[in-house]
């Protein structure tokens, strides 16, 4: 797990993932983020999962099944997980740039 930097929770949109034991699970929806090796989503759970902090995320791959359904996939690969957070960083910084 990866700590991201504080944000305005309230502009966020929340999405529902079922664990692998079939327990729903909200997220916050912190960033959607395109590399060259797929598009990831930057998850928050909206409740504190065991052995996680508050400013922790979670990073999912999102791929498309054979009936074109989105399908999210948690990333362990930590230069996955680095190559995500540091282009969020980018964006952020280039965001915070223009205004």
């Amino acid at each position: 797990m990866q700590e991201n930097k504080p944000t305005s929770f309230e502009e966020l949109d929340t999405i529902t993932l079922q664990s692998t034991t079939g327990e729903d699970i909200e997220f916050l929806n912190v960033a959607g983020i395109m590399l060259d090796s797929g598009y990831f989503l930057i998850l928050q759970p909206t409740t504190l999962i065991e052995g996680m902090s508050e400013e922790e995320a979670l990073v999912f791959s999102v791929t498309l099944d054979a009936n074109g359904e989105e399908k999210y996939s948690i990333v362990l690969d930590d230069d996955v997980i680095n190559e995500v957070f540091n282009e969020y960083y980018r964006l952020l910084d280039a965001q915070e740039t223009l205004n």
